[in-house]
This record gives structure tokens, C-alpha cells and sequence, in this order.
């Protein structure tokens, strides 16, 4: 993840081919993808042990799963902002090109023509805050419900 933020801010004052924008990119998304695995997986974890572990323990332990899951999530959101800095960088360098009048590859056009390319990332913190929140009420609210057992009929007949 550094290594992008290391790349753009190295360079801003000089110019990046579109190569080095291409390449940013696809650094750019391979953590983004990384990112939405760990977030996923982070998610179905806590989802895990709030129905095992955390629905029968006290107050205390709820504040601390909710404290620790929101800094794992903040963390992961850094990131994602880290990698949506880069795009964004990314993007406008490739619209001051086709401005300027250079030509583009139609990688490039097709980027630049693609308006989740700058607003997907709104969507992605939409979707990270509903998730937040309802991981946060599973923490607190959700009761295991006690199973109802039935005896069998020889039981019931002797009793």
C-alpha cells in the first residue's frame, strides 16, 4: 500500500507516463481488493463469534468486541481511502493528458469514461457504515433463542 503513496508523492512534481498511471492502478486495486477480502472476512468472523461467543457474555466483553471490531474496520477504511487518493490521482493526471491533447490508450478512455472510477469509493463507505452498524447491534441485541426439547413419547407415558 505504501509503495503507491511512496510512487505518487515521489513524482508529483514531475510528470507520470500513462504506463506509471497504468501500473499505479493496478496497484491501486489489487489493495482495494485486498482490502474487501479482509473486510468480508473480518465481518463473517465477528458474525461467527457474536452467535458462539459474544450473545452470552457481559457488558464489558461487548464494549471491547465493538471497540476492536471498529478499529479493524477504521483500519481497513484508512486503507481504502489511502487507495482512493491514489486513484483519484490517477484520474485527473489521465483527464489533464486528454485536456492537453495527447492521445490515450483506450484502457485510459475507458477509465476516464467510467464515472464509478472516481464515486465508487461513496458507495463502498455506504455499504462499510451499514455493516458497522449492524454489527453493532448483532453485539448488543441478539439473544440466542433456547431450543425447545421434546421428550419422546415412551417419557411421557412412564411419567
Amino acid at each position: 500500500m505504501l509503495g503507491n503513496c511512496a510512487t505518487v508523492v515521489q513524482k508529483r512534481e514531475q510528470e507520470l507516463s500513462e504506463a506509471e498511471l497504468h501500473e499505479l492502478l493496478v496497484g491501486s486495486r489489487e489493495i482495494t481488493q485486498a482490502v474487501m477480502a479482509a473486510l468480508i472476512t473480518v465481518n463473517f468472523s465477528m458474525i461467527a463469534g457474536v452467535y458462539y461467543f459474544v450473545s452470552r457474555s457481559g457488558i464489558r466483553t461487548k464494549i471491547a468486541c465493538v471497540l476492536l471490531y471498529l478499529i479493524a474496520i477504521g483500519v481497513l477504511f484508512v486503507a481504502l481511502m489511502i487507495e482512493r487518493d491514489v486513484l483519484i490521482h490517477v484520474v485527473e493526471t489521465l483527464e489533464q493528458m486528454r485536456a492537453n491533447g495527447e492521445r490515450l490508450t483506450p484502457v485510459s478512455e475507458g477509465l476516464l469514461d467510467n464515472p464509478i472510477a472516481k464515486w465508487g469509493t461513496i458507495l463502498m463507505v455506504f455499504i462499510w457504515s451499514l455493516a458497522s452498524m449492524g454489527m453493532c447491534y448483532l453485539i448488543f441485541f441478539y439473544k440466542i433463542q433456547v431450543p425447545i426439547t421434546f421428550k419422546p413419547l415412551a417419557d411421557l407415558k412412564e411419567s
